[in-house]
């Protein structure tokens, strides 16, 4: 449908913008930031497109266009969380652990309902070695984290690390009816079954 309006009405940004997402949730990603990137063109003021366009920009390695994407965010909009987490993401792939930590945290502040900073928060625990703290974090925000495929699975991996393996394969197996496309929860669960039932 949205190709048809493009088709139609090249200058319409918001069907560039569904189609960018919807290859997004197709898998690709290349097909996705082409078209968001028109959209953000087509409509610069849309600050949505833009964090949409960091995000994709960020996962496809392109740490130039998520910088410039989100710090156009920043700059309108200081307490955007999706911003944050953006620019914590682009310090983690520049080896700048310190402000990704930071940034991180204070996307955390802003919205802890958000359910790409919950996930991003309690792995960043996990790979710091704070599994504790990790735990208490999931365990607080178990109806954020559970609410995605991704963020089952990290649930998961805290526990796991916690020794709580049957509450991880609980966990992990969430993970997988949400997204049965996870090899990362397949993996884990797998693994699980053989040492629980070994």
């Amino acid at each position: 449908v949205a190709g048809e309006k493009i088709h139609k009405n090249p200058e319409d940004h918001n069907s560039w913008a569904i189609l960018g997402l919807c290859f997004r949730e197709l898998g690709d990603l290349n097909q996705a930031f082409s078209s968001l990137k028109i959209a953000t063109q087509l409509q610069p003021d849309q600050l949505t497109l833009h964090i949409s366009l960091a995000a994709i920009s960020l996962e496809l390695g392109n740490v130039e266009q998520a910088q410039l994407s989100s710090d156009r965010v920043l700059l309108e909009q200081p307490d955007s969380d999706a911003a944050l987490l953006v620019r914590a993401g682009i310090a983690k792939a520049n080896g700048d652990l310190k402000s990704y930590a930071a940034d991180l945290i204070e996307a955390q502040k802003k919205n802890p309902e958000n359910p790409d900073v919950c996930r991003e928060f309690a792995d960043y625990k996990l790979q710091s070695g704070q599994f504790n703290e990790a735990y208490e974090f999931c365990l607080v925000y178990k109806h954020v984290l559970l609410s995605s495929s991704k963020g089952a699975h990290i649930f998961g991996e805290v526990a796991r690390h916690m020794g709580r393996l049957a509450e991880a394969k609980e966990h992990f197996q969430i993970a997988l009816d949400l997204d049965p496309t996870n090899d990362k929860a397949a993996h884990n669960l797998g693994t699980l079954y053989f040492h629980l039932f070994d």
